[in-house]
């Protein structure tokens, strides 16, 4: 079978959790013998094909006003205009269609479409092909991918955001296929209305390629007698990143540190790096993940935003790391309270600054949750990930033979 994968960036673009997740997907079709070629976006003025670990890679030129992926802050409306070229932009589906033609492909799997255009999704079917997406964030709600503005969840469409929400309503009825990465995600888009003629719809949680050396628990970090919390990704408010800075003002001076690795809007970060100076914050920039990982007693998931899934989790569990996480998006789907770590709600006044004390005063050990970690982690194996996907695959196509049920799976 060969597999025509679609989405926004594929490495080296990697600027979040979604192409990474894409990759391990990627990779894992062709360790299961399935042939996928993946199709992304470019910044790059030419389009070109490589190879990216054994998988062929066409990279399209973006046929927009800018690379929007760059961590550079624009205004709203500069990027409103972005996501006006792009739902219409038939420049760059034509060329995506070149591609297409060129593959010529069993099944189209798309993903993360911003600057691929949602129109994407007409083209695939008037080619006949069985189209399965991944929901791996909101864009078909929110052109800006998040629901998320002046630090609050959005409720309702903004009313710029109105007109993209219903082109992505109406353009999910030619989903036949759609796969949420949490149930979350899923479900916050079937409730509003979205893939109401799609007869098949599955959970399949990503999977990590990270794995402790041993079946066993790796032991503490270090024998310090400090605890290390650590926050990995993007630095931005909906990250929950001034949360957690503000939640370490309560803690004594001694006795922890928090590690940041990644990055942000460069104005951002060196106005929280101005506020928030005790020597127990260690600022990292964007370093090697596992760099952080074999220092870290606990990983901070504190999310504002409606996170589908966040990548970190995933790797941390399958280190034996235990997570402190909100209770938004999917996070307290895989964060088992008090099992495999910590679940709190950012609405809650204080409920942070109190979970990271009680760890603090012995109340919570992390070497208690290690085990529990780890047999969580089993789940998310890439094998696992690709037989997963490979159903799915296979019970479109047999769904072309009339031999499917609607029915909802996962």
């Amino acid at each position: 079978m060969k597999i025509a994968i679609f989405n926004e960036k594929y490495y080296p673009n990697v600027s979040g959790g979604a192409e990474k997740s894409v990759k391990v997907l990627a990779d894992a079709l062709r360790d299961r013998g399935i042939a996928p070629e993946v199709v992304t976006l470019s910044p790059e003025a030419k389009t070109r094909v490589d190879s990216v670990d054994g998988v062929r890679v066409h990279y399209l030129a973006l046929q927009n006003f800018f690379w929007p992926f760059d961590g550079k802050r624009r205004s709203r409306w500069r990027m409103w205009a972005y996501h006006a070229r792009d739902a219409m932009n038939v420049t760059i589906v034509a060329n995506a269609m070149r591609v297409l033609d060129d593959i010529r492909p069993d099944l189209v799997h798309t993903n993360n479409l911003s600057g691929l255009s949602i129109l994407l999704w007409q083209a695939v079917k008037a080619r006949s092909l069985p189209l399965v997406h991944t929901l791996r964030d909101y864009f078909l709600m929110c052109p800006f991918s998040a629901r998320f503005r002046a630090g609050r969840n959005c409720e309702k469409p903004c009313p710029e955001c109105a007109p993209f929400a219903v082109l992505g309503r109406r353009s999910s009825r030619r989903v036949e296929a759609v796969v949420g990465n949490s149930h979350d995600i899923l479900d916050s888009h079937l409730a509003a209305g979205y893939f109401k003629a799609t007869p098949l719809r599955s959970v399949i949680y990503n999977a990590s390629t990270v794995r402790a050396d041993t079946g066993k628990p790796a032991p503490s970090p270090s024998g310090r007698h400090e605890v290390t919390f650590a926050y990995l990704g993007r630095i931005t408010l909906e990250k929950g990143i001034e949360q957690l800075l503000n939640a370490t003002r309560v803690l004594p001076d001694s006795g922890w540190r928090l590690l940041i690795a990644g990055d942000g809007d460069e104005s951002y970060v060196s106005d929280l790096r101005r506020r928030f100076g005790s020597p127990s914050i260690i600022w990292l920039g964007w370093i090697n993940a596992a760099d952080v990982y074999r220092q870290t007693d606990w990983v901070l998931v504190p999310s504002l935003w409606r996170e589908p899934l966040p990548r970190v989790i995933l790797e941390a569990h399958s280190l034996g790391i235990p997570v402190i996480a909100s209770n938004k998006g999917g996070n307290s789907e895989v964060v088992s309270h008090r099992r495999t770590g910590l679940v709190f709600d950012p609405g809650t006044p204080g409920a942070l600054p109190k979970l990271l004390t009680e760890i603090l005063s012995g109340m919570h050990s992390s070497e208690k949750f290690r085990s529990a970690c780890l047999a969580a982690s089993g789940v998310y194996k890439p094998e696992r990930l690709a037989g997963d996907y490979i159903a799915v695959y296979e019970r479109l196509v047999r769904s072309r033979r009339g031999s499917m049920a609607p029915g909802r799976t996962g």
